[in-house]
């Protein structure tokens, strides 16, 4: 029997109302779960009390592209600029450890189809890794300002193929992208967005009624941030794939 993967620190929102949904909402590079905390509050005001927020904080590891300085990170990064291959063994290191937290909710009572993961940079890249392989069929899953997991040393993507999930492909992604942003750039963001849908068999959102699908917005003039109205389209998608 191997050993038990344990789930990261976190911080939890409670529902104000009857808890029968719960988003589990992930940071960035050298971020931390308090830092969520203003956006989660921002949702759940917007008629998501009814929604529980988990915000977990990432272990302190050194990372390569920081001069191997330690920071709060999900996984390893070897260079900012150019980009390189992804740190395989990180990434699978953290899905497992969220995958508990989702598992955990689900022994609480709440069913997988009420259970959101999102997150921004770092976390979306994780909520798209964990939503794509998961065993668990979620609700949703919401990136903001992330990109493809799981890159090889070629730039594609034979380890995320392998590992995807049958239900991966109807689990409705809503991606927020800004035009500007200078760290994951716009041309990343949408070329994930498109290799989705092309190689995974993700389907495009079919109208802006239904959550179904990949939602794609882009946020001309915003660089690696979650602005008012990503916040306010976001509240949106959510109430669709949780209503009350």
């Amino acid at each position: 029997m191997g050993p038990t993967t344990e789930p990261p620190a976190f911080i939890k929102v409670p529902a104000t109302t009857n808890h029968s949904a719960t988003f589990i909402l992930i940071h960035g590079l050298g971020d931390s779960g308090s830092g969520m905390q203003s956006l989660a509050s921002a949702l759940q005001s917007d008629s998501l009390g009814h929604c529980q927020f988990i915000l977990p904080h990432a272990p302190t590891r050194a990372v390569t592209a920081n001069g191997g300085r330690p920071m709060p990170s999900w996984f390893n990064i070897l260079s900012f600029n150019p980009p390189r291959e992804d740190d395989e063994v990180g990434m699978l290191a953290t899905f497992a450890s969220i995958d508990q937290l989702i598992a955990n909710e689900i022994e609480s009572g709440i069913h997988p189809s009420r259970i959101v993961i999102g997150g921004f940079s770092q976390g979306g890249t994780m909520s798209l890794l964990t939503g794509l392989i998961s065993s668990h069929h979620l609700g949703g899953v919401a990136v903001l300002s992330g990109r493809l997991p799981l890159k090889d040393k070629d730039g594609k993507y034979p380890k995320l193929k392998e590992l995807v999930s049958p239900h991966a492909t109807s689990v409705p992604i809503f991606w927020g992208h800004g035009s500007a942003d200078t760290m994951i750039s716009y041309s990343m963001g949408r070329f994930s967005a498109d290799l989705l849908t092309s190689e995974i068999g993700v389907p495009t959102a079919p109208n802006t009624e239904e959550a179904k699908g990949l939602t794609f917005k882009t946020y001309n003039g915003m660089g690696h941030s979650v602005g008012p109205q990503e916040i306010k389209d976001l509240g949106v998608w959510l109430k669709k794939v949780l209503p009350a």
